[in-house]
């Protein structure tokens, strides 16, 4: 609720001043005065991006010592299956190769006895030539036996075709130790990675080209940090330049801002009153949302009383004044609806009162002014007038706050002027304050 109200009302007095010592609205103040808002909102998005680049590049600099350990484990990795240098398929293939080397002597010796046995002697093929001799003379004597020997004679050349085959299979067949020594040594690295990495042996090739991809993506985060800090650089000179471009025209305004508020304090019962608008260089090496340098507003109230702070100034009532003086400057320039003056007639009267009146009249044209004051050419000024009454009991204390009337108002000025007795001439006076102030 502190700070919501902050942004709905202002309080300007002895006790509360609330905003104007912000180094934030000082800055504020300023800007608006000098109308740069496209220099402000360049040096802001200039900042964003750099700010972007930067938490970019710090997360991928954290990531660094995690991708070093991953980047060793995958380089640990490729190194042993280029070692081995597994092919797609292969493993299917070695499997079958060794079976074949391991059975080799089964197989040739058990492909050349088949061929004997459909060949030699009263083999199957001389039994089968046999049986299509004899039903040859029977197809002559009856015609219907044709088909019968039309099947011997295909089950014939399909004996004559695998014996042949068969006889040259035996032939290809090798005898190798040293080829099945070597088939089994790579059956055998095979099987030690699948079961290291926990996958089927057949699966190795394709692991293989995914380690490479990763460590490709590994070896390429280098090339991002490069290019990442790269890029940071040329953020970092895009706000410099945006900023300072900022920076000149905000020295400019300054300088015109401390003349003209300078001017407006003096009218107001301090002839020595001093306002001035410093500009600091950040204490920061990199990029700030606002530019590279802080706003203090300083004030001198007094000769020979070097500037201070606007927070650090002694008297409530020139606080008061002073912010009167920057908020009839800043006029229009301010996001605050509502501004409470306490006490801003202290120690003043007579014409200067009059001066602040009118000042005030003229904030109000843009703003809701509420002004707390006892005297009379400052309460003339006003839009509309409010009496605050305080009743006491010996139970409790109560304050009402009676709206006046225009009739209600002239007497209550001639009251401010003129104390306990107020006499029709002080009324006439005060009717003609009032008249006065709504023309003005």
């Amino acid at each position: 609720l502190d700070e919501f109200g902050s942004r709905l009302i202002d309080i300007h007095g002895q006790h509360a001043h609330q905003s104007l010592g912000s180094r934030q609205h000082q800055r504020q103040l300023l800007d608006g005065f000098a109308g740069h808002d496209k220099l402000g909102k360049a040096v802001e998005s200039a900042w964003q991006e750099w700010l972007t680049t930067k938490e970019k590049l710090q997360k991928l600099t954290d990531q660094q010592n995690e991708h070093r350990d991953q980047l060793r484990l995958l380089q640990f990795q490729l190194q042993e299956l280029d070692s081995l240098a597994p092919v797609a398929g292969e493993w299917h293939e070695l499997e079958q190769q060794q079976k074949r080397l391991a059975n080799a002597q089964t197989l040739i010796s058990t492909a050349e006895e088949i061929t004997t046995q459909l060949y030699a002697g009263s083999g199957a093929e001389e039994k089968l030539q046999n049986a299509d001799n004899r039903l040859g003379e029977l197809v002559k004597l009856d015609p219907s036996l044709a088909e019968s020997q039309a099947m011997i004679r295909s089950a014939l050349i399909e004996i004559q075709e695998a014996s042949s085959a068969l006889q040259g299979y035996a032939e290809t067949v090798e005898l190798d130790p040293q080829l099945l020594a070597e088939v089994d040594e790579r059956l055998g690295n095979y099987h030690s990675l699948a079961k290291k990495y926990q996958c089927d042996p057949d699966q190795l090739a394709g692991l293989q080209e995914e380690l490479k991809t990763q460590l490709a993506s590994l070896e390429n985060a280098d090339e991002t940090l490069d290019a990442l800090q790269q890029q940071l650089e040329k953020r970092v000179k895009t706000w410099k330049s945006a900023a300072q471009k900022l920076g000149k025209s905000r020295h400019k305004a300054a300088i015109k801002l401390q003349q003209e508020v300078t001017a407006q304090i003096q009218q107001l019962s301090m002839p020595h009153g001093e306002f001035q608008v410093a500009l600091h260089p950040a204490k920061s090496n990199d990029p700030l949302r606002f530019g590279q340098e802080t706003i203090e507003f300083l004030v001198s109230a007094n000769p020979g009383m070097a500037p201070q702070q606007i927070s650090k100034v002694a008297s409530g009532g020139e606080l008061s004044r002073i912010s009167l003086a920057i908020q009839v400057v800043t006029a229009g320039i301010g996001k605050i609806e509502t501004l409470i003056f306490d006490e801003v007639d202290v120690g003043i009267g007579g014409a200067t009162a009059e001066v602040v009146g009118k000042l005030l009249r003229q904030i109000a044209e843009n703003r809701q002014i509420l002004c707390v004051t006892h005297l009379p050419q400052v309460a003339s000024q006003a839009h509309q007038h409010l009496r605050v009454e305080k009743e006491s009991n010996k139970n409790a204390t109560s304050s009402t706050v009676v709206v006046l009337d225009d009739e209600q108002r002239v007497q209550e000025i001639a009251r401010m002027l003129g104390g306990v007795e107020v006499t029709e001439r002080t009324m006439d006076h005060a009717a003609e304050m009032v008249s006065r102030g709504t023309q003005g």
